[in-house]
């Protein structure tokens, strides 16, 4: 049924009456499938819908962790994904008809009411359908990689990845996944450094994101080193959170990294955050981590792999020579550098809580001015150079002074060539802000 006149009715929290109303007559509480006329029924209300959202997040990360090989469905049933081919200007699919509820654009919106209102989300749109695959091949790949480098296993590997069940993804479905995951991780913990993607579908043969608005990181938020040591403060306690599911970023570089100008104040296991402004990690496409017994990665046409398995040893004993006396420490070279580049195509946790970090950091670096607000503060520079050994401090900045322009995430990698690199940095770090 539709009314004539543009008015929606939310029960609780009315929207304004430019938006629109499709009402349909159903039995309540009807399980709601995507491709029944029924799809809006639940979702009247401003905060139903966004429930109802959350539900269908829950639903489909409950298959991956109950039952991954099962998972490559979930993108094809209508009851847990809107999938709609059909999807036009003539006859909205039941999401896109959601969110014109909520503005007349489909690339941005702010929630006007509800326990939302005056929060903005922006629509982003991609040329890909979701798909999930699983990778029985790579099982016996990681059991190989840690034949021949069992040492990685004293440096962030869990020695139980062989028996994970990799799920590998596109693009779009795997920045999904992760998101989400690393989200629900987050708020479990009572951490609100997550960016909220509130829903995925569908439609028309492309596929679509409603993301929570955030700006992205610049030398502009970083003008003083109290506020570099805001970020980095931050950034150590959302790996600290993740590290029992073994988050490799896959893109650690500054561009993956947002923020919203909400100042923020918590205590996590020992470290005080007092931060005017939230830091969330984005941009999760090549991510791979774990989540229940299974482990998610991006998925990779590339044949790279088996020649990436034979460079070994990976891993150095902590050693007084190599400056690190209580750490096991890696070394990225020129024969190793394309294990580096494409491990996130293995899907093996591998240098968890370290390369990622070390990426961040050293990107962070690279900022106009941000190697001098390091340098100027007694804190930071104290951080800063626990990183090191002092031969290799000496060298990484002056290769951070010759960057221009903002590096990408291999140049990072190649800024960190030949330096040793400790296996415990997360620890350490950690310490430093309990401190």
């Amino acid at each position: 049924m539709y009314l004539s006149k543009k008015l929606f009715l939310t029960g609780k929290y009315r929207l304004p009456l430019s938006k629109k109303l499709f009402l349909t007559f159903v039995s309540p509480r009807k399980r709601m499938s995507y491709d029944d006329i029924a799809a809006c029924e639940d979702t009247a209300n401003v905060d139903d819908l966004f429930d109802r959202w959350e539900s269908e997040k829950n639903g489909i990360l409950r298959v991956i962790h109950e039952s991954p090989h099962v998972v490559t469905s979930v993108w094809n049933d209508p009851s847990r994904y809107s999938n709609d081919r059909y999807c036009s200007s003539y006859q909205l699919c039941p999401q896109c008809s959601n969110i014109s509820h909520l503005s007349d654009s489909q690339r941005s919106f702010m929630v006007e009411c509800g326990s939302r209102a005056g929060q903005k989300y922006n629509v982003s749109s991609y040329s890909t359908m979701p798909s999930t695959v699983v990778k029985e091949s790579l099982k016996a790949l990681v059991s190989r990689l840690l034949q021949i480098n069992p040492e990685v296993m004293k440096c962030g590997t869990d020695s139980n990845s062989a028996n994970l069940t990799y799920l590998a993804s596109n693009p779009f479905a795997n920045n999904l996944l992760v998101s989400w995951i690393v989200g629900d991780t987050l708020r479990n913990n009572n951490i609100p450094n997550r960016e909220h993607v509130a829903i995925a579908y569908s439609c028309a043969g492309h596929s679509k994101l409603v993301v929570e608005d955030a700006k992205a990181v610049d030398s502009k938020l970083l003008s003083t080193p109290d506020q570099v040591s805001a970020l980095i403060r931050q950034l150590v306690v959302v790996y600290h959170c993740l590290n029992e599911n073994s988050l490799n970023h896959g893109n650690p570089v500054i561009s993956s990294l947002k923020y919203d100008e909400k100042a923020i104040g918590y205590l996590y296991d020992g470290i005080l955050v007092d931060c005017p402004f939230t830091l969330m990690l984005s941009n999760f496409s090549l991510s791979t981590i774990s989540f229940g017994m299974s482990r998610l990665l991006p998925e990779s046409s590339s044949k790279w792999r088996e020649q990436g398995l034979l460079f070994g040893p990976l891993v150095k004993p902590a050693s007084c020579q190599t400056g690190f006396c209580e750490s096991n420490t890696y070394t990225i070279t020129s024969k190793n550098l394309s294990l580096f580049q494409h491990m996130k195509y293995v899907g093996c946790p591998l240098f968890t809580g370290s390369l990622d970090l070390y990426c961040f950091l050293v990107s962070l670096a690279c900022m106009p001015g941000v190697m001098g607000l390091i340098l100027s503060g007694d804190s930071l520079r104290h951080t800063w150079s626990k990183l090191w050994t002092i031969k290799d401090r000496e060298t990484i900045e002056k290769r951070v002074s010759r960057v221009t322009g903002q590096p990408d995430a291999l140049q990072v990698l190649s800024l960190l060539k030949d330096l040793e690199l400790r296996c415990d940095l997360l620890n350490v770090l950690v310490d430093d802000a309990r401190g």
